[in-house]
């Protein structure tokens, strides 16, 4: 060591192995204190002491003699706390030995020159050191290629001081410490000047306006690295080794360190080396190497290449970047991170971690094989600012209590837990996370996902998490810091495509959104917004996605897209989706606390779709298995096709296109069904051979029509029911409470029950027992048939209907009139029975009654095969042939017409209570057939009576008027005569009994044996006794007395001549 001849006054004076440096040259304030020294080294033992007092603040010293400088020893300031610059371009080389004992700032630096403001510290040639006033803040490197730094040493300076070592190449294998202070360790590419600006902010690098350095090129030949290693320091630089092509390797990880680098690495004898600081910046002109390193600042850490920031680690020297700030990673071509060599040791943090943000920016591929925790946000991005691209193919772990946000995604499997929002590019897993051990899998459960599948795992919003980080283990101050605040708000997730194939889980209390997923199983769930999946969704297994509001799937779901079934809930929204088509992989189940809209098909094993408080609609929706679909208000669907079909409605309509299956399908409404077509397809199905249609609708239901011939059905409204088509099943039940029902055709193999409080219109029904009942209404049908059981029609109001079969008929009218078809009871009795008028076709049963309170009947013929016809109608009867055990004809106020009668006992009929009631009638014949009762005819009218014949054999004939009676026809009785009435034959004695008022005319009408023209029979009477009773002599009127005449003598009344009594024509014997 020796002062330069150059008169800076610089002296150096030995004691023993200790050089005191002292003299120079002072600024101009005498707070700078200036040195030139011809060469400087120390070797180990050896102390370099520069002397100061207490007035001065920094100490300059240049190397002018082009040697580097190798220093083994220990360097100290003595006299003052003065900072210490140490400035050699040609080189400075730290041995193992080498340590710092300065009260101040050190700063080691082969800068050419030494920025004061506009003034300079120049290496070589002459300075005005009086204008070099203030804090040196700029280093020029004036040569091409500037000298190297080599540190091996632990180099450390007093808490809350600075230490800095700058120049074209760093390498540091060693140790650096500053507790509270700044280091900065930096490679400055040649002709640019490094500024440094005050604590926490970046260092700047720009190229010089070289007008007032007076640095010569010529005058400066820095050392190479490789030289430098390779000369004097070999021995000093452990962990680094310099090929026969001259090239420099780090021996921990066999990587390259060219000239512009800076490298942190192990040393060859697996010490890890420290970097220990308040804040630190590392900034290289060419690559930033960090292997096997752990660097640690209570507050902000930079680590900046102009080229690539590269970091590795090994299993002896595992690495580890920790700020208590923030952490900023920056490699301008590229970042290369690979850190596996420690992951899955249960005593290793994560590698990166930051008490505030942290970042990644880089315009080039951004490779990050580690796990990254930060207190703030996390953050992936270009020089520009915009998302950058991340890449990993060794387990990437990442960890924010902010947000993090990154452009695309490519490797293995990624778990991101932020308890902010995750804003990420697109995400592709090229597989597992192979790198993960077993040790941490019981702090981390997500562990052996990561290991066994590729899978990406979002969680956002968290309230811990499971890797955190951790900075009360080096002593730092572990409450959360001040960052920049976050990126975004809402705790969201919002990424582009994902495809992985594994589990894909996305977690977040806000918003989840989401481009096309491929993956194995995925699960999203938005605690309390929602989720919105705007492209594909595939997955080889299930697909369960939950949220608080929303639901969003955009994009159709084609059959092999999901090898497993899918959940959607949304606890307090919407959920909207297109076509989910799961073929047989999987059920569907959707619920909504509001909406559910489905514009596309449902297809899957079973479809459960549930609106808590909102409506439904769905397209078409088929399933293997069960369709089940509910509803607060309207559900709406498209064709259904399944094993069983479900759908309710609270509050609202229910509206279904065709429904097919071979189960049950039970629909119920608050307000209105409409459906297409209920279709039952055969063969039965075993499992539920007898399945139930059941529609129940507070409001109207209308089907269009039902074709299930194995089930039973029941369709309930409160208002109208209708169906357009026909309906065919086991049972039919209908029932209408308070409106109408309309129908088409009914064909059931059991009981038909149709039930309306209004009308009823239908077509034909028919069914093992067919009631329909109208409680205040019409009734209007075809044909009702009912095969084993009976036919009964109720109404309020009228009754019309075509033909009417079943055991038993029965057609009531409460207040209407009836008009029917042919009517046929095979084992029972028919009866009509309304208020007003009654028309019908043939009737024929075990017995008949048709009762009309105040109208007419107008009926074709009739047949009671064992029992009575009973016909009444106060206002007339007319009917075709009558046949009965007994036939009972009534009408009070109107005409009695009918056909032929045919009886085993009693023929009545009654036209009574009005004077022009006639009565007109075909043959009577009473036929007892072996009956002891005696047959009976009676014909009883106010008004002409017209009966073609009557044969009562061995019974008694009576035929009563006032006016007229006609019996214009004749037969042959038992004993050959021709005659118009008879009782001849049978077993009891007959008789016959005319009772005629003559035609109520003065002079009255004869009754005349064989001549009916106008009173009287075609042919003759037979019978063991026959009465003829003529009519009674009118009473004259007499003639009133007019007043004041006295009452005259009442002129008597002259008695008639009466008429003959006909003599019956004989019987023959």
């Amino acid at each position: 060591m020796a002062p330069a001849a150059d008169g800076s006054g610089t002296e150096v004076n030995r004691s023993g192995n200790r050089y005191d440096i002292g003299g120079g040259s002072l600024s101009g304030n005498g707070a700078n204190l200036f040195h030139s020294l011809q060469q400087f080294g120390l070797s180990e033992g050896q102390i370099a002491n520069f002397l100061t007092n207490p007035s001065v603040q920094n100490i300059l010293t240049r190397i002018v003699g082009g040697d580097a400088s190798i220093i083994n020893g220990l360097i100290q300031v003595t006299g003052g706390n003065s900072n210490l610059f140490l400035m050699n371009p040609a080189g400075i080389v730290f041995g193992p030995n080498a340590s710092l004992n300065v009260p101040a700032a050190f700063t080691a630096t082969t800068a050419t020159n030494i920025g004061f403001g506009s003034n300079w510290f120049n290496a070589v040639g002459s300075n005005n050191f009086s204008t070099l006033v203030g804090t040196p803040n700029a280093f020029y490197f004036g040569v091409d290629r500037p000298g190297s730094i080599v540190n091996a040493a632990n180099l450390a300076v007093n808490p809350g001081q600075n230490l800095a070592l700058l120049g074209g190449t760093v390498v540091s294998t060693g140790n650096l410490s500053a507790p509270g202070g700044q280091i900065t360790v930096a490679a400055v590419p040649g002709e640019n000047v490094l500024r440094i600006s005050q604590t926490g902010n970046l260092l700047s690098l720009e190229v010089a306006n070289t007008g007032n350095l007076g640095t010569s090129k010529t005058t400066l030949n820095p050392v190479s690295l490789p030289q430098l290693l390779t000369g004097t320091g070999t021995s000093l630089a452990s962990g680094v080794d310099v090929a026969a092509d001259g090239t420099v390797r780090l021996v921990d990880s066999g990587l390259q360190v060219n000239s512009g680098d800076v490298a942190l690495a192990a040393s060859n004898g697996f010490q890890t080396p420290q970097l220990n600081a308040g804040n630190a910046e590392i900034l290289a002109a060419g690559n930033l190497t960090l292997s096997g390193v752990q660097l640690r600042s209570t507050g902000n850490l930079s680590l900046r290449a102009i080229d690539t920031l590269r970091v590795r680690d090994s299993a002896q020297n595992p690495f580890l970047g920790r700020a208590g700030g923030n952490l900023y990673l920056r490699g301008d071509r590229a970042i290369d991170i690979l850190t596996q060599n420690a992951i899955g040791s249960s005593f290793l943090p994560p590698q990166f971690q930051s008490g505030g943000d942290l970042s990644l920016v880089s315009n080039g591929a951004i490779s990050g094989d580690a796990h990254f925790s930060s207190r703030g946000n996390f953050s992936i991005r270009n020089l520009s600012g915009m998302p950058g691209n991340f890449v990993s193919l060794f387990d990437p772990i990442i960890s924010a209590e902010g947000d993090v946000f990154f452009g695309d995604y490519r490797g293995v499997s990624l778990k991101i837990e932020a308890q902010g929002s995750i804003i990420g590019g697109d995400i592709t897993i090229i597989g597992p996370d192979a790198a993960l051990g077993d040790a941490n899998a019981s702090l981390d459960p997500d562990i052996a996902i990561l290991r066994d599948s590729p899978a990406l795992i979002l969680r956002a919003g968290v309230s811990s998490l499971a890797n955190p980080v951790n900075l009360v283990a080096d002593g730092f101050d572990d409450d959360p810091l001040v960052t920049e605040g976050p990126l975004f708000s809402g705790n969201t997730i919002a990424v582009e495509n994902i495809s992985a194939g594994g589990p894909v889980i996305l977690s977040a209390p806000g918003t989840v959104a989401t481009r096309d997923i491929n993956g194995g199983k995925i699960e999203i769930d938005s605690t309390t917004r929602s989720a919105i999946v705007g492209g594909s969704l595939t997955s080889g297994s299930t697909v369960d996605i939950q949220a608080g509001d929303n639901i969003i799937l955009t994009d159709d779901i084609v059959p092999g897209n999901i090898n497993g079934g899918i959940s959607l809930s949304s606890v307090g929204g919407n959920i909207e989706t297109r076509s989910i088509d799961l073929g047989t992989a999987g059920n569907i189940d959707i619920v909504a606390r509001q909406n559910v809209n489905s514009r596309g098909e449902l297809r899957g094993v079973a479809v459960n779709v549930t609106s808590n408080s909102g409506s439904l609609s769905v397209g078409d929706s088929t399933a293997t298995q069960n369709i089940t679909f509910n509803a607060a208000g309207d559900l709406n669907t498209g064709n259904l096709n399944a094993a069983t079909v479900t759908a309710s409605s609270i509050n609202g309509d229910v509206a279904a296109g065709n429904i097919v299956t071979p189960g049950d399908v039970r629909i119920s409404a608050g307000q209105t069904i409409s459906t297409g077509n209920i279709i039952n397809p055969l063969p039965p199905n075993l499992v539920n051979p007898i399945p139930t249609i059941s529609l129940n609708a507070q409001n109207n239901l209308s089907v269009t029509s039902i074709d299930t011939p194995s089930a039973n059905i029941a369709l309930r409204a409160t208002n109208q029911l209708s169906s357009t088509g026909n309906i065919q099943g086991l049972a039919v039940d209908l029932n209408s409470d308070a409106g109408n029902i309309a129908i088409g055709n009914i064909n059931a193999s059991g009981i038909v029950n149709i039930i309306a409080r209004n009308n009823i219109t239908g077509g034909d029904l028919l069914g093992g027992l067919v009631n329909v009942n109208s409680a205040s209404g019409n009734i209007l049908l075809g044909r009702g048939t009912a095969t084993t059981s009976l036919v009964n029609l109720t109404a309020s109001g009228n009754v019309n209907s075509g033909d009417l079969r079943g055991v038993e008929v029965n057609v009531n009218s409460d207040g209407g009139r009836i008009a029917i078809g042919n009517t046929d009871a095979t084992i029972g009795n028919v009866s009509l029975t309304a208020p007003l008028d009654i028309t019908s076709g043939n009737l024929r049963g075990v017995g008949v009654n048709v009762n009309s309170n105040s109208g007419r009947l107008a009926i074709g013929n009739t047949d009671a095969t064992t029992g009575n016809v009973n016909l009444a109608a106060p206002l007339g009867v007319s009917a075709g042939n009558l046949q009965g055990v007994a036939v009972d004809v009534t009408s009070s106020r109107g005409r009695v017409e009918t056909g032929n009668i045919n009886a085993a006992e009693i023929v009545n009929i009654l036209a009574a209570g009005d004077s022009n009631i006639d009565v007109t009638i075909g043959r009577i014949n009473v036929n007892p057939a072996g009956s002891a009762i005696a047959p009976t005819v009676t014909i009883n009218a106010q008004n002409d009576i017209v009966v073609l014949s009557v044969n009562a054999p061995g019974g008694n004939i009576t035929i009563t008027t006032p006016d007229l009676i006609r019996v214009t026809d004749s037969f042959i009785n038992p004993n050959g005569a021709t005659v118009s009435l008879s009782t001849v034959g049978g077993n009891q004695p007959g008789s016959i009994s005319i009772r005629h008022g003559g035609g109520n005319r003065n002079p009255q009408i004869p009754f005349i044996e064989g001549d009916a023209r106008v009173n009287g029979t075609a042919a003759g009477i037979a019978s063991n006794s026959a009465n003829i009773v003529p009519p009674t002599p009118p009473t004259p009127t007499p003639t009133p007395t007019p007043t004041p005449t006295p009452t005259p003598t009442p002129t008597p009344t002259p008695t008639p001549t009466p008429i003959p009594t006909p003599t019956p024509t004989p019987i023959p014997t």
